[in-house]
């Protein structure tokens, strides 16, 4: 359904997410808004028609009441608008999910800074950093909500492809991918949250810290209530990782009744975990996608970087 594109716009070459099926009462597809007419010719249109349905998708899918609509542009076109977004104040990446998560964002104390990292991005704050590297089968999804307003959800195809998640404490050794080079040889740890989608560990180069993980090795979490408060007491590195992102959080881990950090942070509540998959489901994303990041930010914070999702053109 898609032979071209429009690489001056950095448009993708169609909005296809692999749900094609037409919606009786508008003769639109449920998947991404396109008409029949301009599903299977879709290849055939002028580059300026093929821009003037992207700009006419949003309003479709609105009124179909799908929660998600495709992103107009291919990771690669997306990453120079999201090195601009992200460094904009009030901008928020997330990586993870529901109970055990990372954000990343600006503190009133620091602002974020984005370095140059060739097609992907590295920004960087004093209590953490983060890392997102374009890969094939990352696409865009804009989910516009009520309560938190618009976000960007960035997902990856990966049906089949999924590593098997560990369930149990897991020792991963040294960290080379640290976005830290004074930490590469610090010891990582997966937490054994048992999520496909993306691994919750820690990472330190304390002693002490790493007796306790090594005795918790091989046993879940939950049946570790010593692993648990060592890991408050010590607020070691967390390292959130999807297939194509990273988020490292250096900040203190606040004790219990104490306020969230204003500033890059993690959050940590198993009992609120939730089964592989049903995420992805309540996002209302298609099947075999899996979130590698959500990005939230303010309204002319999207226009500031290009992104006014509404209108590709």
């Amino acid at each position: 359904m898609s032979t071209s594109a429009n690489p001056a716009a950095g448009l993708l070459p169609s909005p296809c997410i692999g749900v094609c099926r037409l919606d009786e009462a508008t003769g639109w597809c449920v998947g991404c808004g396109r008409a029949g007419e301009e599903l299977f010719g879709w290849g055939e249109l002028p580059p300026a028609r093929q821009r003037a349905v992207w700009a006419e998708l949003p309003a479709r899918m609105a009124q179909l009441r799908r929660p998600l609509r495709v992103a107009p542009w291919g990771v690669t076109a997306l990453m120079p608008k999201l090195r601009a977004l992200t460094a904009e104040p009030g901008t928020v990446w997330s990586m993870g999910g529901p109970g055990a998560s990372a954000e990343f964002m600006a503190s009133p104390q620091a602002a974020v800074t984005v370095a140059d990292a060739g097609a992907g991005l590295l920004a960087r704050h004093p209590d953490g950093a983060l890392a997102f590297t374009p890969k094939a089968g990352v696409r865009g999804f804009v989910r516009d909500d009520e309560a938190t307003g618009r976000e960007l959800i960035l997902a990856r195809y990966r049906a089949g492809r999924r590593r098997p998640p560990a369930s149990v404490v897991t020792e991963l050794g040294a960290d080379e991918a640290t976005l830290d080079p004074a930490a590469r040889w610090h010891v990582r740890f997966d937490l054994g949250l048992g999520q496909p989608a993306y691994r919750f560990a820690v990472r330190t180069g304390d002693d002490e810290l790493l007796a306790v993980l090594r005795a918790a090795a091989g046993t879940a979490l939950g049946a570790c209530p010593d692993l648990a408060r060592a890991l408050v007491a010590a607020s070691p590195t967390r390292v959130v990782a999807t297939s194509a992102g990273r988020c490292e959080v250096s900040a203190a881990i606040p004790g219990a009744g104490a306020a969230t950090p204003e500033g890059p942070h993690t959050h940590l509540l198993p009992d609120r975990l939730v089964p592989p998959g049903r995420f992805e489901e309540e996002l209302g994303l298609p099947e075999g996608y899996l979130v590698e990041a959500r990005i939230f930010a303010r309204d002319d914070a999207w226009r500031a970087a290009g992104l006014e999702l509404a209108d590709p053109t």
